[in-house]
């Protein structure tokens, strides 16, 4: 079920509750149930009966180190025409599995036969966290996408530990993008034998789930409560020719004042915001200007309204994680992506209480514990956890320039040298290597999405974005890259 909706990527979920078919060696089963709001609660109660028998079944027969693994969801995506495989499982054990897991499966035809065999490496599984993990099915399968009539899992690697499973995922290609329901709470209740089938069939319909909210658009001043238009590059005209005069009398214009907004005057603009905490844009807003002149006077701000317009991003602990929080009414919602050498990875998202005192923001986790984040309102702006915690625009400001990564492969033992640079809604890359071969370069328009780019260029998919020690970086895959003075070089540019 593909739905094709204002170009955006709809992930559709196509099967899920097979908990616990991965956590054991020597037993099959042929699962096919998919969920649509037809099912009543009768055919619920019916299905969680029948997890339940399964799981008793195979209590204590368990992978290594009791590390039972499952299935979450099987879906196919689209992105930019490109189709996607999307699979999520699920560590119920109370170990990370570090090593990794590979999951491999068979594409089924009408009549139940394998068309191929492919296989999803997830690179690391914390305990009680979901991950998913993407296959191009368009560069990676034979099958086009219209042909998959069934996804089969058929064997899955833990740490080494091998154990083999069958159950079969059904997809029909139909692109009625139907929506499925969330059976979550059925997923719980096989974790909890005292709970009962009628209070898990009764709660599926009211069970709050967490809501990440990933804003795309930078808030800004209304046209209408500004004080001064927007000056640019390309801008010209008394209003440039006064904001160069003030730029050059406090020592970030170096050169004569005429009138013209060039890429001198931005530099001299994007080093004014910065030195007066503002998003450096380069562009002079209102804000920008106000202050500028010393005309500005610090508004009052609805802390928890700004907290809702904005998704803040900060880092997960780690150069490849990427933490996003989203704020409702009362409910903070705080996600997790990752990056390795096959892409980005959703980690599951959490929903906790809130609550704004003066300066300070107090989350309430599920266990109960409290993480207070402080916050400051400067030049119009909030500003959380002492600014490690950034806005969309921060970031996209961030990446601004040109990006430069060069390695050693160990496996091939060929050089690579990948490059980009990104200015202003267009981002624009290369890569070579040591064998003479070049790539690109690959150019378009993007906008961000929570880790990376959505863009029409090819390889879009392979770049993203982190925080690392207050500052925003670029990644390809999981290599970080670092500034550099010079952009693409071109196909004759490179040398090893």
């Amino acid at each position: 079920m593909i739905n094709k909706k204002n170009g955006k990527r709809v992930g559709l979920l196509l099967a899920t509750i097979l908990t616990g078919s991965l956590a054991m060696n020597g037993y099959a089963t042929e699962t096919d149930y998919s969920f649509t709001d037809d099912y009543s609660k009768e055919q619920l109660l019916e299905l969680d009966r029948v997890i339940h028998a399964k799981l008793n079944n195979i209590a204590g027969n368990t992978i290594s180190d009791e590390q039972p693994i499952s299935v979450e969801y099987c879906a196919i995506t689209q992105d930019n025409n490109y189709n996607y495989l999307d699979v999520k499982i699920r560590n119920n054990g109370s170990e990370n599995l570090v090593e990794g897991v590979s999951l491999y499966f068979q594409i089924l035809d009408e009549q139940g036969d394998s068309l191929e065999d492919k296989s999803l490496w997830f690179e690391r599984v914390d305990a009680g966290q979901g991950v998913t993990s993407s296959l191009w099915i368009d560069g990676n399968l034979s099958t086009p996408v219209e042909d998959i009539v069934s996804i089969k899992f058929f064997e899955v690697y833990v740490s080494d530990t091998q154990t083999k499973t069958a159950f079969e995922v059904p997809y029909v290609f139909d692109g009625s993008g139907n929506d499925t329901i969330d059976t979550s709470t059925v997923n719980q209740s096989m974790e909890n034998e005292e709970t009962s089938n009628e209070e898990v069939a009764e709660s599926i319909s009211v069970e709050l789930e967490p809501n990440f909210i990933f804003h795309t658009e930078a808030v800004s001043v209304p046209e209408d409560e500004a004080k001064y238009e927007t000056l640019s590059v390309g801008s010209s005209g008394d209003a440039v020719l006064r904001m160069q005069e003030e730029l050059a009398t406090q020592g970030f214009l170096a050169t004569t004042p005429d009138g013209q907004f060039g890429n001198n005057t931005k530099a001299s603009v994007t080093s004014f915001q910065e030195s007066v905490g503002l998003t450096a844009t380069g562009d002079a807003d209102s804000v920008t200007l106000e202050i500028l002149y010393g005309e500005y006077v610090e508004p009052e701000v609805d802390v928890e309204a700004a907290l809702q317009e904005q998704t803040w991003l900060f880092n997960g602990g780690e150069n490849t994680i990427l933490n996003g929080i989203s704020f409702s009414d009362n409910v903070a919602t705080v996600a997790q992506v990752y990056f390795d050498g096959n892409g980005k990875h959703d980690n599951d998202s959490t929903a906790c209480a809130y609550k704004v005192s003066e300066g300070t923001i107090t989350l309430t986790m599920v266990d109960g514990t409290e993480m207070e984040i402080p916050y400051e309102v400067k030049n119009g702006q909030l500003c959380l956890n002492n600014g490690e915690w950034m806005t969309i625009s921060e970031v996209k400001a961030g990446l601004q320039g040109n990006w430069e990564c060069r390695y050693l492969d160990d496996f091939t033992k060929l050089s690579f040298e990948y490059r980009a640079t990104i200015a202003g809604d267009t981002f624009s890359n290369e890569n070579a290597n040591s064998n003479g071969y070049y790539f690109g370069p690959y150019e378009g328009a993007y906008t961000l999405n929570f880790g990376g780019f959505d863009a029409d260029f090819m390889h879009s998919r392979d770049w993203y974005y982190n925080i690392i020690d207050g500052e925003v970086v670029l990644l390809h895959y999981e290599r970080i890259l670092s500034r550099a003075e010079q952009g693409l070089k071109g196909q004759y540019g490179y040398s090893f």
